[in-house]
C-alpha cells in the first residue's frame, strides 16, 4: 500500500510535467490545452483521493525554457494534508540552480525530531597546511611541557607522556580540516569559489527574470560554461594523476572502469548488446534506441508467413469477460 496508515506522512514531489491553472501562471494559458489538462486531471483525481494539499503557492516560477526563457511550472510538492502542520518552509532556491540546468530546485523544510548522528568525520591529511601544523605543536609544547629535560622517575615520564598526548591531540584539532563524505575526490577549492559566486548570479538571474535583456543573465551563461569546462578539466586531470600513481590491485578497477560501456561507474540497467546478421556480421547496440529494437526483435519476432491455425476453429467461450483497466486498480 503506498500510505499503510492514515496518520502516515507522505510527500509527492518532482518534475510532474502538469500544466494547469491551479498552479501556472495565468499568462501561460497557451500550455493549458486539451491534452494538457486531461492530463494534468488524472494528477488532480490522485490527490483528491488521497486528500493531498499543494504545498508551494500558486505562480512559483520553477523552470525557465532554455529556448523561449519563458518560465512555468511544472513542478510541484504535494503533502498530505496533517504534513502541513510539519512543513517549515517550502520554497525555490535559484541560487543552487546547477551550471545549464532549467529547473530550480525546491527546498522543503520539514519539522522533524529525528535522531542526529554524533559520528565525526575524519580528518583530511590530504588538505592540511603542514606549515600551520608544525607552528601550532612547536608554540603548543614550549606552553604546555617546556624546554626538554631529563625524566628520572617513572612517575615523570607518565606525566610527560600524557601531556605529549594532549598537545598532539589538541593541535590536530586546530590545525588538520575534517573531511566531507559526499564531497567528490576531485573537487578543489577554486570549484566552491567559482560555484559560490555562481549561486549569487543565480539570485540576481531569478530576481531579474522580467528582464530578459539584463546583463546578469549574459554573465550567468559565461559562468555556467566557464564552470562546466573547468570542471570538465579537472575530472580529465584527476583521472590522468589516479592512472600514473595507481598500484597493481588499482589496475583491476581501472580495467572495470574502462571495460564498462555504461559510462558513469554505475552499473548499467541493461549492458551492451551484440547482434548478428545472416552474413555473419556482429553488431553493437549501446544507445537506448539501438537496445530498444534488439529487444523487440527478439521477443516480439514478425508472424510466421503461413499460419498453423486450422481454418475456421471453434474457439470455446472465454472464462471472463473482459473488461478495461481501471483506475481504481492502477492505484
Amino acid at each position: 500500500m503506498v500510505q499503510p496508515a492514515k496518520e502516515d506522512h507522505m510527500l509527492w514531489l518532482g518534475d510532474f510535467n502538469r500544466y494547469h491553472p491551479l498552479w501556472d501562471k495565468d499568462h501561460n494559458n497557451h500550455l493549458f490545452m486539451t491534452a494538457a489538462l486531461e492530463a494534468s486531471g488524472k494528477l488532480l483525481e490522485l490527490v483528491a483521493d488521497y486528500g493531498m494539499d499543494q504545498a508551494l503557492p500558486k505562480d512559483i516560477p520553477m523552470l525557465q525554457s532554455s529556448s523561449t526563457c519563458n518560465w512555468t511550472c511544472p513542478d510541484n510538492t504535494f503533502c498530505t494534508e496533517h504534513t502541513s502542520n510539519v512543513i517549515i518552509s517550502c520554497k525555490m532556491a535559484p541560487e543552487r540552480r546547477g551550471p545549464k540546468m532549467d529547473h530550480v530546485p525546491i527546498l522543503t523544510t520539514l519539522d522533524l525530531s529525528t535522531p542526529v548522528s554524533t559520528k565525526n568525520p575524519a580528518w583530511n591529511y590530504c588538505s592540511m597546511d603542514w606549515d600551520k601544523f608544525w607552528s601550532t605543536l612547536n608554540d603548543t609544547l614550549t606552553s604546555s611541557i617546556g624546554p626538554p629535560q631529563i625524566l628520572e622517575t617513572s612517575k615523570e615520564f607518565q606525566v610527560a607522556a600524557r601531556k605529549l598526548d594532549e598537545v598532539l591531540h589538541h593541535t590536530v584539532e586546530t590545525a588538520i580540516p575534517r573531511t566531507h563524505p559526499h564531497t567528490k575526490r576531485w573537487w578543489t577549492k577554486d570549484l566552491t569559489k567559482t560555484v559560490d559566486e555562481l549561486k549569487e548570479l543565480h539570485k540576481m538571474a531569478y530576481k531579474y527574470r522580467a528582464l530578459p535583456e539584463h546583463m546578469v543573465h549574459t554573465q550567468l551563461k559565461e559562468k555556467e560554461n566557464a564552470l562546466s569546462n573547468e570542471i570538465q578539466k579537472i575530472k580529465e586531470d584527476h583521472w590522468k594523476d589516479w592512472l600514473n600513481d595507481m598500484t597493481g590491485t588499482d589496475i583491476w578497477i581501472a580495467h572495470r572502469y574502462i571495460s564498462n560501456l555504461g559510462g558513469n561507474g554505475g552499473k548499467t540497467r541493461i549492458p551492451t548488446l551484440q547482434k548478428t546478421n545472416l552474413e555473419g556480421q556482429t553488431t553493437q547496440a549501446t544507445t537506448n534506441k539501438e537496445k530498444s529494437e534488439i529487444l523487440a526483435q527478439a521477443l516480439f519476432p514478425p508472424p510466421p508467413a503461413t499460419t498453423t491455425v486450422p481454418t475456421d476453429y471453434l474457439y470455446p467461450e472465454p472464462a471472463e469477460k473482459w473488461t478495461e483497466i481501471t483506475w481504481d486498480q492502477l492505484t
